[in-house]
């Protein structure tokens, strides 16, 4: 199935939307949340060549990349959404795409985001009703400020960062989290997110230094954390989270 071309007859599958620079990432932390769990397909839509994108996802996943099918198709099309089982999706990420020559400025990349959204509705409405289930799907969407839809439809927006696209999988799998993310992540209100350099700011933390993520999460057991990601090089040299003067209690690693 996950090189055919035919309609994905499937339900509570992850479903990404659109092809741009986080495509990859993401799927490759789905991918990596997904080990050990059966059952579960990740299809991915979007208006490149199918065979292309395959292609990439083969070099850049490995193995792995057998969990996700790729259709090509128009996310903006009710008939190209029917063909991936939207509306039987439990798990829907839409990424705004990258700019193009069709996609030239940030209108037309907001008013694509909004009709994608608003199919997509749809469809979980018709599928809720022909079933009989509450639409209980959850949906996020991935787009700068500018690109953002005005109108969300009980999607979860977040603004593309290096962080988020970390966590971005996570919080889509995990009911709930999103919204825990979200939280952490809006400067406007409630709980923020800071940055800080242990031995400038938090000479009490130093022994953090150089230690790994899995050795430095056993400081923090009520921090909330994503699944183990890929070894990283160089080892983490701060930390983020809520600092209260100079105590490490309470605090993230990031």
């Amino acid at each position: 199935m996950w090189k055919a071309d035919h309609k994905i007859v499937e339900s509570n599958h992850i479903l990404v939307l659109n092809w741009s620079h986080m495509t990859i990432p993401i799927l490759r932390q789905i991918t990596l949340g997904l080990e050990g769990r059966r059952g579960t397909t990740v299809v991915l839509l979007a208006q490149e060549d199918r065979e292309k994108m395959r292609d990439v996802i083969d070099h850049e996943l490995g193995p792995v990349s057998r969990r996700v099918v790729v259709r090509s198709g128009n996310p903006s099309s009710i008939r190209d959404l029917q063909k991936v089982s939207a509306g039987a999706a439990h798990n829907v990420l839409v990424l705004s795409p990258d700019h193009t020559s069709s996609l030239s400025d940030h209108g037309n990349i907001k008013s694509m985001l909004t009709t994608q959204l608003a199919c997509i509705r749809s469809l979980q409405q018709i599928y809720a009703s022909l079933t009989g289930e509450e639409m209980s799907a959850k949906g996020v969407v991935v787009a700068s400020a500018e690109n953002a839809p005005d109108m969300l439809m009980g999607f979860t927006l977040i603004m593309p960062t290096s962080f988020q696209q970390h966590v971005l999988a996570t919080a889509a799998l995990q009911r709930g989290l999103t919204q825990v993310y979200q939280e952490i992540l809006d400067h406007t209100n409630g709980a923020a997110l800071h940055l800080f350099d242990l031995d400038a700011h938090s000479p009490h933390c130093t022994h953090l230094n150089n230690l790994t993520i899995s050795e430095i999460e056993e400081y923090f057991p009520r921090a909330v954390s994503p699944p183990p990601p890929p070894p990283l090089s160089p080892a983490p040299t701060g930390a983020t989270g809520r600092a209260d003067g100079d105590s490490c209690t309470d605090w993230t690693a990031g």
